[in-house]
Parts: C-alpha cells; structure tokens; sequence
C-alpha cells in the first residue's frame, strides 16, 4: 500500500513597475498568502492531485516502480506531485510557451497586469473591504469573482510572469516536457542517491503512453540532457528535497483534518 504520509521599451520608462521577485520561494509565499486570504483550501485541492495520481498509478503496472522509488528514499507525496504533473504537461503546454517566449511581449504584459491590479483595487477598494465570505459566495453563485480575488489573481500573474522573466533568461530548457523528466530524474536522484533507470524509464513510458519507452532509450536521453539541465536548475530539485518532510507534514495534516 503506498503511504501518503512517508528591460522595457522607452515608452514604459514611467509606467509602473512590478515589484520584484526575489526568489521561487517568494512567489511560493505570495501565491498561499492570496489563496488563504480569498478562502481557497490549498491543502484540499493539492490532496485531491495526489489522490488522482495515487489512484493513476493503482491501475497501472507502473505502481510497483513507483513503490520501489519510495522504498529507496523517494518521499511518496513529491513522487506523486512531479507525476501529476508530468501527466498534465500537455493541457499546460500553452501556458509554458508564455513563460519562456518573447521577452518583449512578456515584460509589457507584466507591466500592464500590474496597472490593471492597481486600477482595480483603487476602483473597488470600497467594496473589497467591505467583502466577507457570505458575498463571495454570492457572487460565485452568478459566476463572478470576488474583486479581492479578482485583485488578487491579476497580480499573481504579473508576479508569475516576472520569475519568468528572470527563468528565461538563465536556463536553457527547450520544453516543458523537458522540464518535467529532468525534475523527475532530479529529485529521484537526490533523495536515493541513484538515477535508478529502470523505474524512471517504466514510469515515464507509461505516463506518456509509450509501453515500449525502455531504459535504454532513458538512458540515452538522460546522458545528453541532465549536466545540461542540472547546470541551471539544480536548485529546483534540491528545494524539493528540502522540503518533502513539511510537504509530507502538510498532507499528513490535511489528510487527518479530512476524516
């Protein structure tokens, strides 16, 4: 049984500014701040992507691979999270063409998520202290949002946009799909001490529907990627790893609050 527990143009010279982001951990913050402050269950909605993978994974000859990973120091709930994502990879594709695209086009839209915050909040000031939780659902009754959420996402994604800024100029990542298996290998890396081939090669021919993806071919793509990728983004990996015991402490918290 798997254990959940274990620059800008001349023209924006004065317009202004989004505050910078110093850090991944910094929009971390910000983004669980927003979501606790416009009353959505963070913890509820993350548990709900691990039990998707869980229960993924249960119909699945992958399960036994992915057991084994947490047998050799994988930490369950992390293992989970990289293969959701890995699985969600296409539907977001879109998304990640934005981040990484013309730095140009991004910095303006930055810019103007950011005038387009201020106006709101200037604008609704009134009505979003006036808010409580009665009259957000009220108004999601009618398919609208809140304008402290309103407020609140605007901004988010003029902060997103900036750690993209940052991201796309210093790594060398071609795409998400990319992106994913070197998270995965990564982290795998990192928290059994092996690049452990053959489970990883398992998973990820079952996760992108090739059942005749074999460690081979893993290896292959393995040796001309990862020193590559790692170069830039070891720190993902690593922030990972220093995380998984609070990620595990959250869900194991959130799993009791749930039953």
């Amino acid at each position: 049984m798997i254990d959940l527990r274990s620059g800008c143009d001349m023209d924006d010279i004065d317009k202004p500014k989004p505050e910078p982001v110093n850090s991944p951990q910094d929009l971390w913050n910000t983004y669980r701040q927003m979501m606790d402050r416009d009353g959505i269950d963070f913890g509820a909605v993350w548990l709900k992507l691990i039990v998707e993978q869980i229960q993924w994974l249960s119909s699945t000859a992958a399960r036994r691979d992915f057991e084994e990973l947490c047998e050799a120091g994988c930490v369950p709930l992390v293992l989970a999270s990289i293969i959701g994502l890995i699985r969600l990879s296409p539907r977001i594709e879109n998304w990640w063409r934005l981040f990484v695209g013309d730095s140009d086009k991004r910095r303006k839209m930055t810019i103007a998520l950011e005038k387009a915050a201020t106006a709101l909040e200037d604008a609704f000031g009134d009505v979003i202290a006036g808010e409580d939780e009665n009259r957000r659902q009220d108004l999601a009754k009618v398919g609208c949002l809140p304008p402290s959420r309103l407020v609140s996402q605007t901004r988010l994604y003029a902060l997103m946009l900036n750690v993209a800024d940052v991201w796309a100029e210093k790594v060398e990542v071609h795409s998400l799909k990319e992106f994913t298996k070197y998270l995965f290998v990564g982290y795998v890396k990192r928290a059994t001490g092996r690049f452990c081939d053959k489970n990883l090669s398992a998973l990820i021919g079952e996760i992108i529907g090739l059942p005749d993806y074999d460690e081979v071919a893993w290896r292959m793509w393995r040796s001309r990627n990862y020193r590559r990728l790692d170069k830039h983004l070891a720190w993902i990996p690593d922030l990972l790893l220093d995380m998984a015991n609070d990620m595990a402490r959250l869900m194991e918290n959130e799993i009791a609050r749930l039953t």
